[in-house]
């Protein structure tokens, strides 16, 4: 892998590492049980990101690519979930780009926190021979278990 991917592959790790506390932040994790619901700055913020999430689904459902990219990047500018990147994921694995398909399926990973995620992560990427994908996903999934251990 060059230098050139290890830096660009760091520079998404360090990118989502900060959102991703600031989330759990906000849904409570660390601080109490209770999880919050997220808000959004008026309700009319809420309902563009949810109309952008729709047509984005829908638009991947009829194969309409471009536009669901379109669509999920709107709603991403909004609030960036792990729906949305899995949702990404998809349809760059839809549009045969696998390595764009694995970056978003990789930041999914870490908005989502789920361990099993990562397994699976771990499994795909060996199996496409993408070592520096599943070292990265040993390294949180082995950060992932420290945590739920303390």
């Amino acid at each position: 892998m060059s230098d050139r991917n290890v830096s660009t592959n760091d520079a998404v790790t360090a990118a989502i590492v900060q959102p991703a506390a600031n989330e759990r932040a906000e849904r409570g994790e660390g601080t109490s049980k209770l999880r919050k619901k997220r808000s959004f700055i008026t309700p009319q913020v809420e309902e563009r990101f949810l109309r952008h999430v729709t047509r984005a689904q829908d638009f991947f459902l009829s194969s309409k690519p471009q536009e669901a990219i379109n669509e999920a990047v709107q709603a991403l500018k909004i609030n960036p979930t792990a729906h949305l990147f899995a949702l990404m994921g998809a349809i760059m694995e839809q549009r045969g780009d696998m390595n764009r398909a694995a970056d978003f399926r990789l930041l999914q990973a870490f908005m989502a926190r789920d361990k099993q995620l990562w397994y699976e992560l771990i499994d795909e990427f060996l199996g496409q021979n993408m070592f520096y994908r599943a070292t990265t996903c040993l390294r949180r999934l082995a950060q992932l278990e420290t945590d739920s251990q303390m």
